[in-house]
């Protein structure tokens, strides 16, 4: 039997993972291109299974908790609108794509586009990783290129590359890397989208609404309240118990 002090310990700590979620969300609320996560709660039985289909180890010592619910996230895929920057080398995506970077671990995806040139001119973004092209490496040796909305880039009439725009299906969940780079899940294979629309002199805002943000973090907040004066009235009535035993 599952009592009220362990279903109100799992609210409070589902409550510290949200706030956790909506204040990572809050703080990245002006960053470029940023994806904002969303909490759910999944029941620890299901949370099981999908450890137990993807082969990981699982420790179980009682079946008490299988009913409590626990918290995951995914990320929103929603495009956020578009701001002008005025700068040749901030590219934006005008849809749900994603811009394909070279990373010491690997291929990553992104759709923050504040990319600079480095000292051998190689297209780089904030974290110095490598831009791709279809070709490749993407080396500009001006400091203002014209990028049409196909992603071709041109020094003066010269064709030098296009910028190479990735999308994934409909269905594909993607979780973030400790840099910040979004990772497929189950290995899906992105496509080039021959649709994208770059835009030049433009960043991808956050997709994050910063006032639902907020009325979210008061929601927790008061949930998080709650249960923790559950915990205080079930303590307060086992101690008003014990007491009473002791009269007798």
């Amino acid at each position: 039997m599952i009592d009220a002090i362990s279903i109100a310990e799992s609210a409070m700590l589902n409550d510290l993972y949200q706030l956790n979620v909506v204040s990572n969300n809050v703080a990245n609320a002006t960053t470029p291109g940023f994806l904002r996560e969303l909490a759910f709660a999944q029941s620890t039985d299901q949370a099981l299974n999908e450890l137990s289909n993807s082969g990981t180890p699982i420790f179980v010592g009682t079946d008490e908790r299988a009913a409590i619910p626990v918290i995951d996230k995914t990320l929103s895929l929603k495009a956020g609108s578009l701001r002008n920057t005025g700068n040749p080398l901030d590219l934006a995506i005008d849809s749900n794509g994603f811009f394909e970077v070279n990373t010491a671990s690997g291929t990553a995806y992104t759709r923050r586009g504040d990319f600079s040139l480095e000292r051998l001119g190689y297209l780089v973004n904030f974290r110095g990783d490598r831009v791709q092209s279809l070709g490749g490496d993407i080396r500009i040796l001006e400091q203002n290129p014209r990028i049409n909305e196909a992603g071709v880039i041109f020094e003066g009439d010269k064709r030098i590359g296009q910028i190479k725009v990735v999308s994934f299906p409909d269905d594909t969940a993607f979780t973030r890397n400790e840099a910040g780079y979004l990772v497929p899940a189950g290995r899906r294979a992105s496509t080039v989208d021959d649709a994208a629309s770059v835009r030049q002199g433009h960043l991808q805002a956050a997709n994050v609404d910063s006032a639902t943000e907020v009325l979210k973090l008061m929601e927790i907040r008061r949930h998080f309240q709650a249960s923790s004066n559950v915990i205080k009235a079930y303590d307060s009535m086992i101690n008003l118990a014990i007491n009473d035993i002791g009269d007798f």
